[in-house]
């Protein structure tokens, strides 16, 4: 629905909103690939990388709303392409919280009733070594992708400070601007 919306409305992503796509649509591919390998094969260790993963994918989901805000400020975005960004953003995330339930079931059928908590899903001891090593990979797989600066657009680079301080300069140039074109009236009217 979202693509047809897209495409009927002539609706783009800009740069760096393709790009953080991308790296949540490949982080949700990789997801669903995991939790199928889980399911059909009773692989407990792809049933296991799918907690970390997808928190990373709720990661990333919060971090493009936060971006995209950050886009629609500057200008650099449109309400509309928001509205289909969250759409699609909030789906891939919804695919992440089905695919822990999988994982859980997964697990339950193959250890039976020995996890600590069947109901609530505690699959993972998230401090263990194996849980911290996997969430940094994919962090670094999947996040720190879209925050290198390598080829985003210079506005994506500044800090809110520089954006702040580049919008005051543009505002007093503009100022300075106007004032000249009064004066310039005023003493052609002379």
């Amino acid at each position: 629905y979202s693509a047809q919306e897209m495409h009927e409305q002539k609706v783009s992503f800009s740069k760096a909103g393709r790009k953080e796509y991308r790296s949540i649509s490949n982080a949700t591919i990789d997801l669903v690939t995991m939790v199928f390998d889980a399911f059909e094969n009773d692989n407990e260790s792809e049933a296991y990388k799918v907690v970390p993963l997808a928190k990373t994918i709720n990661k990333l989901q919060n971090m493009m709303k936060a971006h995209h805000v950050d886009r629609l400020e500057d200008g650099d975005c449109g309400v509309n392409g928001g509205v289909i960004l969250y759409d699609l953003v909030n789906s891939m995330e919804r695919i992440a919280v089905h695919a822990r339930s999988i994982a859980r079931h997964v697990t339950i059928r193959i250890k039976g009733d020995k996890i600590d908590d069947a109901m609530h899903g505690k699959l993972v001891n998230k401090e263990s070594e194996d849980y911290i090593a996997l969430a940094s990979y994919y962090e670094e797989k999947y996040i720190k992708s879209i925050d290198s600066t390598d080829d985003a657009p210079e506005d994506i680079m500044l800090s809110k400070e520089l954006k702040a301080a580049k919008k005051e300069k543009k505002k007093a140039e503009a100022e300075a601007e106007k004032k000249e074109r009064a004066a310039k009236k005023e003493k052609a009217e002379k």
